[in-house]
């Protein structure tokens, strides 16, 4: 009926009201309801209410015609209870966590602070080991260098280091300036050995005309980052020695020369084996000739060393043997060192050109490089390279 109904719904409205999170959620139209039912008269027997209902056929229209139908009125009114007392909740829960944001955001910043200061502090830690490594490297080759100066005076083999120089030298394409006498340890030189005095002119007129610059162990000047001494190996054109993926290290296959592949203008890394532009060039030229792959680079573990390639080109700008190489773009096939081209205010190369003519800017130094003979340079004392 439709008393227990409304009791009901005052029993339903009692329980809700008695919850103050109830009572908070109640929207003004829950609000209105309850007004509404709290200002109707006190309820009269049974047959006045069926007088009131009888005499109301616009109400009597608008009720369920059976129990099934008022049922499902009644819980989609329990639901829309539900969902006004969720949203009050959920607009508490909204409003708290936008209250928390400004501390949430100085959190995150604090995080990120102390990220920052982590990757800052591992990379200072990474950098002072490669400096200690390099460092540690570099003092013992120092002193490999004096003990060696300081036992040369005591060996009692007074021809060991002329001997070194002179197969030094003719490992250059210097020419046999000496042979070895009847097996002996000793060198003795073609002028010692009976030759005429026109040929020791001779001899030593072609010294004059082709000096070469000479360390001080009397040995060729040789780049000291064109070979590597162990796994740890330095880039011969930037002295740098991390190698990652896109800018790995490469190794010669021939001369052992290492480079960066920034720094040589090696975009791919081939999938078998990699060699230098003075390489390249003088195994195809090999090749061309006839020769077969077995003698022009024999395998490393026959201990056979391998001539050529950079090992047999000059710098045009340097006297100094080995090392990365490429060439003038004039045609004139001259070799300069990388570090050379990038390194002197004439010339410019491009890094991001995998090709061998790149170097420009030579025909500003023609004028210095015409009679290299007329100059000598004031700090090896060379006539060799790009002197003014």
């Amino acid at each position: 009926s439709t008393s227990a109904a409304a009791a009901a719904g005052d029993g339903r409205g009692a329980a809700a009201a008695g919850k103050p999170e109830d009572r908070a959620a109640q929207s003004a139209a829950a609000q209105a309801a309850a007004a509404v039912v709290a200002a109707a008269p006190a309820e009269g027997s049974l047959d006045q209410q069926w007088s009131v209902l009888d005499s109301s056929a616009d109400v009597l229209a608008l009720a369920p015609d059976d129990e099934v139908l008022a049922e499902l009125l009644t819980l989609q009114g329990e639901l829309l209870q539900q969902m006004v007392i969720n949203r009050a909740r959920l607009g508490v829960v909204l409003q708290a966590a936008i209250d928390d944001l400004p501390n949430q955001q100085a959190a995150q910043a604090e995080r990120t602070s102390w990220e920052a200061d982590i990757v800052a502090y591992m990379t200072a830690v990474r950098e002072a080991r490669k400096a200690a490594k390099r460092e540690k490297r570099e003092q013992e080759r120092r002193q490999a260098v004096e003990e060696a100066a300081a036992m040369l005076p005591l060996s009692p083999r007074h021809t060991a280091a002329r001997a070194s120089r002179a197969a030094r030298e003719s490992s250059y394409g210097g020419g046999r300036g000496g042979e070895w006498v009847g097996g002996s340890e000793d060198f003795e030189e073609e002028t010692d050995r009976g030759a005429s005095p026109a040929a020791a002119r001779g001899n030593a007129a072609n010294q004059v005309a082709s000096e070469e610059v000479l360390g001080a162990d009397g040995a060729p000047l040789v780049d000291a980052l064109s070979s590597r001494a162990n796994d740890d190996a330095l880039c011969s054109i930037c002295s740098e020695g991390h190698s990652e993926p896109p800018n790995q290290i490469l190794f010669c296959e021939r001369c052992d020369v290492a480079v960066h592949q920034v720094c040589y203008g090696v975009d791919v890394i081939p999938d078998g084996e990699w060699l230098c532009w003075p390489c390249v060039q003088y195994e195809e030229q090999m090749k061309r000739q006839g020769v077969s792959q077995a003698d022009i680079r024999p395998p490393r573990w026959m201990g056979v060393g391998h001539t050529g390639g950079s090992r047999s080109v000059q710098c045009t700008l340097c006297p100094m043997h080995c090392g990365a190489f490429k060439q003038f773009n004039d045609g004139s096939k001259r070799w300069v060192h990388v570090v050379c081209a990038l390194w002197h205010p004439d010339t410019r190369m491009p890094l991001d050109v995998n090709e061998s003519e790149v170097v420009s800017g030579v025909e500003k130094l023609e004028g210095r490089l015409a009679a290299p003979t007329q100059h000598v340079c004031q700090v090896c004392t060379g006539r060799q390279g790009c002197l003014g």
